[in-house]
């Protein structure tokens, strides 16, 4: 019976997926690739590395990403669904890690935070990540690593997001946060490590930009 499955959102990562995938590959019983509109070689390199690949048209956001492997998890009847960026920032061997409170200690959802020195994250983002972190909490969402997607869900939090995200673009990791508040999920937190030298971020969005739509977000909910 396949029980994991690990769900990648990918949106022009050609450079990375092929080494995600494949490392992906050893901790799961299959590994999803979300192309989100990519007009380079990202869905090609992830198939020939032994992804499945569900490919949108046009670009649609990570969020509306998210959603679809949420689907398919779901209709393919996985137990477990674990989120990783496709960029190799995070490591994938540290999935049974992030899998270890749901699978064994009745958690709906395990984030992977990323703090102290096995992680490289700038300290300009630091900052950025702790104002945000906090500013969810007062918002009614859990204290954690607001924007890790590096993530572990079980089949009752993938349904319930499945059914009840509908934010776009980069909020889906706050969205996830103010539902699991919502619906009494239970969050675990796991330490894990992080890269960000020598990460490609020429595709990505504007750090600032998506950090004033990620507090927008907030302050709506509030």
């Amino acid at each position: 019976m396949r029980t994991t499955l690990a769900a990648i959102a990918c949106y022009n990562e050609e450079i990375a997926i092929g080494s995600v995938v494949l490392k992906t590959k050893h901790h799961v019983d299959e590994v999803l690739v979300i192309n989100d509109g990519s007009d380079d070689d990202t869905a090609k390199i992830a198939k020939e590395a032994g992804a499945t690949i569900i490919s949108h048209a046009s670009n649609k956001g990570k969020s509306e990403a998210i959603r679809t492997g949420f689907k398919y998890g779901l209709d393919k009847d996985f137990e477990y669904m674990i989120t990783i960026d496709g960029d190799g920032q995070h490591d994938a061997d540290e999935i049974p890690q992030i899998l270890k409170d749901i699978q064994n200690n009745s958690h709906d959802i395990s984030i992977g935070i990323r703090y102290g020195s096995s992680t490289e994250m700038p300290r300009w983002r630091r900052i950025g990540k702790r104002v945000l972190d906090y500013g969810i909490s007062f918002a009614g969402g859990a204290l954690t690593d607001s924007q890790s997607g590096f993530r572990a869900f079980n089949r009752r939090a993938m349904d319930v997001f499945f059914h009840n995200m509908n934010g776009k673009g980069f909020t889906t990791e706050t969205e996830q946060l103010f539902l699991a508040h919502d619906m009494n999920l239970k969050i675990a937190n796991t330490h894990v490590s992080c890269r960000y030298k020598n990460i490609d971020t020429s595709n990505k969005r504007f750090s600032v930009s998506h950090g004033f739509s990620v507090l927008r977000y907030i302050l709506e909910k509030r």
